[in-house]
């Protein structure tokens, strides 16, 4: 039953074709619809065969490449590495509840966070000697629901890569803490005050509503003001402790919204430090990636819509 499951997930997934809007060069930096080095899939889980996110890693480029492959939970413990083999052109059907040891090691409403990396010369390194050829999409599936969410897949290449010169020197050991900023996020630049991000949520009807927020620098105790303001209008203000280095995912249960505010957006602010930098503490700015998962039983469904940030 299981490979059943896993082969319809292969099939609906990565059977068809695809659309990118560009290709990138090296030294480009990354952007969302264009080709990476490698890829930040935040949100990621693995619950039961019928509950796993999945994704699609294809090769655009003539050279075998090695993809490897890290995925860690919200406290950045490690849930699992490996890596595979993408011949030139070939779409690798990666399924966590085929590439992550039995039994899960997420519960029900945990979530990880997925890096991969194509190492194009093959030498268990990334550097300027691997060319961006890795184009990414994931989704969650619920079989027993016949839903299947989309997951937003962030590129990122040399740019974004910690070090001097940026790269990432062993690849068996890689982590979140590979990236120093994420261009193809929202960028906090050096110096220029803090970026403010927007989430969208929907608590009525019985639906519930979570922000997903990674963060490329450490962001662990930072005390986020925010504003949420509903479908007309009106403004209630509150502040939010992140409880974890790189990916803080939010219920809006916890923000103790008045009665009345069902529809809406959040504005999440970051303190100033004073020259701009709250963000950041690697000195090229920090990136993060967003976005909101809104439940709805009244459409059956569950909608990913990406965060903005200003």
């Amino acid at each position: 039953m299981k490979r059943a499951i896993m082969g319809m997930l292969a099939a609906a997934a990565f059977g068809a074709g695809f659309a990118w809007s560009g290709v990138a060069q090296a030294g480009d930096e990354s952007r969302l619809g264009m080709m990476g080095s490698g890829y930040v899939v935040p949100g990621v889980t693995y619950i039961a065969a019928h509950s796993t996110s999945a994704v699609g890693v294809t090769n655009i480029c003539t050279a075998t490449v090695d993809v490897y492959w890290a995925i860690t939970k919200e406290d950045d413990t490690e849930a699992g590495r490996g890596r595979f083999t993408v011949q030139p052109h070939q779409t690798y059907p990666f399924i966590l509840a085929s590439e992550l040891p039995l039994p899960s090691v997420f519960y029900v409403g945990e979530f990880g966070t997925l890096i991969l990396a194509g190492d194009v010369n093959r030498d268990g390194a990334l550097t300027v000697a691997d060319p961006p050829c890795l184009a990414v999409e994931a989704f969650h599936a619920e079989a027993a629901l016949n839903d299947a969410v989309f997951l937003p897949a962030w590129p990122f290449d040399m740019n974004d890569l910690a070090g001097t010169p940026p790269g990432i020197s062993s690849l068996d050991l890689m982590s979140p803490d590979a990236l120093s900023t994420l261009h193809s996020g929202v960028v906090d630049p050096p110096g220029v005050g803090s970026p403010t991000l927007f989430f969208r949520y929907s608590v009525g009807g019985g639906d519930t509503t979570y922000f997903m927020l990674w963060s490329a620098e450490d962001i662990q105790g930072l005390l986020l003001y925010a504003v949420a303001t509903n479908y007309d209008g009106q403004v209630d203000q509150f502040f939010v402790e992140m409880e974890n280095a790189h990916l803080n995912v939010i219920p809006a249960s916890i923000l103790g919204l008045p009665a009345g505010f069902t529809n809406g957006t959040v504005y999440w602010q970051a303190p100033d430090d004073g020259v701009g930098d709250y963000f950041e503490t690697g000195g090229d700015g920090n990136g993060m990636a967003l976005y909101s998962v809104i439940q709805s039983p009244a459409l059956g469904a569950t909608q990913t819509i990406l965060g903005l940030g200003r």
